[in-house]
């Protein structure tokens, strides 16, 4: 029970996986960055750390920015760091499915060193993935991050 409990607030807090076994994509919705060009910014530093360790790149995936910036807003506008509904992932792709949020980081930089200092952060910025999304939603001093992993 004490494993249980310890898995599902680790899951809660911090970060979220979960497998998949469909394969269909998002539709294309209006991909207008927020903030400028964040999402490669953050895309860089994501395959930077990657390949530092060896591992292969990260490419940017249309539907999963959508859902990172639907889900950022959406923290922003209940001013609540929560974790989306992961399991409304589960019929849009084939694999594995991660989430990292984070709150009040200034940048991007900042954001990723948060992540990696999470274990469960960490394993999915280093997981097996290949495809990421990324939401930011900022207002006044509110900045709520996202990102999404899959294959």
């Amino acid at each position: 029970m004490k494993n249980v409990l310890f898995f599902l607030l680790s899951v809660s807090i911090l970060g979220c996986s979960v497998r998949v076994d469909q394969k269909q994509t998002f539709p294309k919705q209006n991909m207008e960055k927020k903030e400028g060009e964040f999402s490669l910014i953050l895309l860089n530093l994501h395959n930077k750390t990657r390949e530092e360790r060896g591992l292969k790149t990260l490419s940017i995936d249309e539907g999963l920015m959508v859902y990172a910036q639907n889900h950022a807003d959406k923290m922003l506008s209940k001013d609540s760091l929560t974790h989306s509904n992961i399991s409304s992932l589960l019929s849009n792709y084939d694999g594995y499915v991660g989430e990292n949020i984070a709150y009040g980081q200034k940048d991007e930089e900042s954001v990723l060193k948060a992540w990696m200092n999470s274990y469960t952060h960490r394993g999915n910025i280093l997981g097996s993935y290949t495809k990421v999304g990324f939401g930011v939603a900022k207002k006044e001093d509110k900045v709520y991050w996202c990102a999404v992993f899959t294959n």
